[in-house]
């Protein structure tokens, strides 16, 4: 059946009346500022509201005068639908809500206008309830909010709006509480308890009503207008995203203790295989031989947060919540919640498109009998289904999006695609209860998106900017004012920042690539004669770029580490570059995120752009070794005397041009790196 027309409607009166409300509410939520307060201990920045572009591509005015019109058709439908409530003995009178429509004359039942009421009273309950919960909090007097940070958070997230936070702090102890996770836990409880109410208090008045039908002696049932519109085509509704299972382990164990009004041995279903799939034992400090736990120890505190236990980032957990229960590991359609990371449903979505077009991998099965079905149920269409339980997420939350970035960025965007597309089966659900604007394709526009990460990237930007996150209630985004780190230096070593010219994003790439190799390694390949070069390069695509540019000047000038070399290989690595054996070392980002690596006997450094995780600048530069004095061999000894040298001077250098704007700021400050991009000289020196 088609979706469009089960309300006897055609596709295009249902696609204008969509139209109509989601200009109307973009043109309310384009006109609204919130502003947050800051706590003492976490200053929260002020959140502006973005205006937000209309879905249909209307403008400012045509946008008002929409919003006016759908007003102005709200308070008529609520006029006529308080005028009558006389109903005679049949049913046959008009009821509360009735209409007519123009020009058949034929009256048309419906409780859209008492729907409404209910859901605005419901509304209204709800942010009375939360605003008391947020003064007893404010006034200490036990409530539940820790900070007016967390109040804050809450709050824009009770908004329904889009909430991007670009300054999200990573932890230094897993066992630390974690206020900001709280605020979205609660939240995406709050939204699912709410939709569950509300269905069973409609169920409720359905089975009411028929009972009163059937004493009466009346036939036919509930007619499809009286059918409330509360439910989606899957029972899904919120979508956690993150990046590993150690951060999903905590997180999980919150949302339990959340829910739960009290701990019971059999109110958590699947508990042993929780913690058996989410931990690692052996991965624990504790469990750890001397040799290993000391090494960890010299580690930043961040970094053991987060390498801590089971750091596998291919998991997926659907959630199911019911009254005095939870149940772990729900089959995903029969889940409300549902935590995972983007590698594993992009793994799932591919593998269902290839079961769908009759491709299935032998090898991943036990017969080829077994495989012979799988291909079957692919030809007729079952495996399609696979990514139905995405259809109706009214939720999404992506924690920890700096380090889905460092993973892999595509997986995400991947995701983002498959949410909210119209189902190939009905799954079991009642279309009638279907609401309208998930029937029409519009449930992208009813999604809230909300993104946590501890900076903001030009990828991020564009995901919550784009035609992906088109959230009718607008948009709230954090606006950190960057002081940047440069004071964390300690050597007093020169720092020059070199601009370079390109003329979009696009072309970023290779004319960073032209720059270096004409302009900035001839005079590198003279600096670094006495060796002790460190290039940083902070993409991966870059550093395979210049690696093979390297092998064709020299292959054995330098050694290269990356985040995919074999350890063996970092170890030999590091060992040749810190006795001189290779005059040049190239050492990637993300290498540097998820092992951090202590390089020793650096002298020099080129950042071949700037680093995504500003706090690695200081790091790298703080491992140098002393400057202004006569080079020494291996181990701190002076060099044979017999082999002449002279004092050398280490040097930083940085290449950046003006769409590298949002790193900039995180080095030097927003002040400063708004007159570095926009100033008349190219080239800015620090000391």
């Amino acid at each position: 059946m088609r979706w469009q027309d089960v309300h006897d409607q055609d596709g295009k009166e249902q696609q204008k009346a969509a139209a109509i409300a989601a200009a109307g509410r973009a043109a309310a939520a384009a006109t609204q500022t919130l502003f947050l307060p800051a706590s003492n201990k976490n200053k929260l920045p002020v959140l502006t509201q973005a205006r937000w572009r209309d879905v249909h591509g209307q403008d400012g005015k045509e946008q008002q005068e929409a919003a006016a019109s759908a007003a102005a058709d709200r308070a008529a439908a609520a006029a006529a639908a308080t005028g009558s409530e006389q109903q005679d003995g049949n049913g046959t009178g008009e009821g509360p809500g009735s209409s007519t429509r123009e020009g058949g004359g034929k009256k048309m039942k419906g409780k859209r206008p008492r729907e409404q009421q209910q859901e605005q009273q419901e509304r209204k309950e709800e942010e009375r309830r939360i605003a008391q919960g947020i003064g007893e909090a404010g006034r200490g007097s036990g409530g539940a909010f820790v900070s007016g940070c967390q109040r804050s958070v809450f709050a824009a997230l009770h908004s329904y709006a889009d909430v991007t936070m670009p300054c999200r702090p990573y932890p230094t102890s897993m066992q630390d509480p974690d206020p900001i996770m709280d605020a979205y836990l609660l939240h995406c409880l709050n939204h699912v308890a709410k939709t569950a109410d509300r269905i069973k208090r409609n169920n409720t008045r359905l089975e009411a009503s028929a009972k009163q039908q059937q004493a009466n002696g009346e036939a036919g049932g509930t007619s499809v207008e009286d059918l409330p519109r509360d439910q989606g085509f899957t029972r899904p509704k919120v979508l956690i995203l993150l990046p590993q299972r150690n951060l999903a382990f905590k997180l999980v164990v919150r949302l339990v203790a959340l829910a739960m009004k009290e701990t019971r041995a059999d109110s958590v279903q699947g508990k042993e295989r929780f913690v058996e799939q989410f931990t690692d034992p052996e991965a624990e400090e504790e469990n750890m031989d001397e040799g290993t736990r000391n090494r960890r120890k010299a580690k930043p505190a961040d970094w053991r947060a987060l390498f801590t236990g089971n750091t596998d980032d291919h998991f997926r957990l659907g959630i199911k919540i019911t009254r005095g229960a939870i149940r772990l590991f729900a089959d995903l359609f029969d889940s409300d919640i549902i935590v995972a990371s983007p590698l594993a449903l992009a793994t799932k979505l591919a593998e269902d498109k290839r079961r769908a077009a009759g491709k299935v991998d032998r090898g991943k099965y036990a017969t080829a009998a077994a495989a012979k079905a799988a291909k079957a149920a692919g030809s007729r269409g079952e495996a399609g289904a696979g990514s139905d339980f995405l259809s109706s997420i009214e939720v999404l939350v992506m924690d920890r999006a700096d380090m889905m970035a460092m993973q892999n960025w595509a997986h995400v965007e991947t995701v983002m695609e498959a949410l909210n597309q119209l189902p190939r089966q009905q799954h079991g659900v009642d279309i009638m209860r279907v609401r309208e604007w998930q029937l029409s394709g519009w449930a992208k526009h009813y999604r809230q998106n909300i993104l946590l990460s501890s900076f903001l990237s030009p990828e991020m930007n564009a995901l919550v900017g784009g035609p992906l996150c088109a959230n009718h209630a607008g948009r709230l985004k954090v606006r950190n004012e960057e002081q940047g780190v440069l004071s964390r230096v300690v050597p007093q070593v020169q720092q020059v920042f070199e601009r370079f010219k390109a003329s979009s994003p696009a072309a970023m790439a290779d004319a960073r690539f032209e720059h270096f190799t004409h302009i900035v390694w001839p005079r590198l390949k003279d600096a670094c004669g006495g060796g002790g070069m460190l290039l940083f390069v902070p993409h991966y695509f870059d550093f395979v770029r210049l690696r093979n540019f390297l092998s064709a000047e020299d292959a054995d000038l330098f050694e290269s580490i990356s985040e995919y070399t074999a350890p063996p290989d970092v170890t030999a690595a590091r060992s040749r570059f810190f006795h001189r054996k290779v005059k040049l070392l190239v050492y990637t980002e993300r290498a540097h995120f998820y092992h951090r690596h202590r390089i020793r006997g650096i002298r020099d450094i080129m950042f071949y752009a700037p680093p995504e995780h500003a706090l690695f600048y200081p790091d790298l530069l703080n491992l140098m070794e002393d400057t202004g004095r006569a080079p020494t061999g291996p181990g701190g000894q002076p060099q044979d005397p017999e082999v002449p040298s002279l004092a050398h001077h280490s040097t930083v250098g940085l290449l950046f041009c003006r769409w590298d704007a949002l790193n900039l700021e995180r080095l030097v400050g927003v002040a400063r790196a708004r007159k570095m991009i926009t100033g008349e000289s190219s080239t800015f020196m620090f000391c």
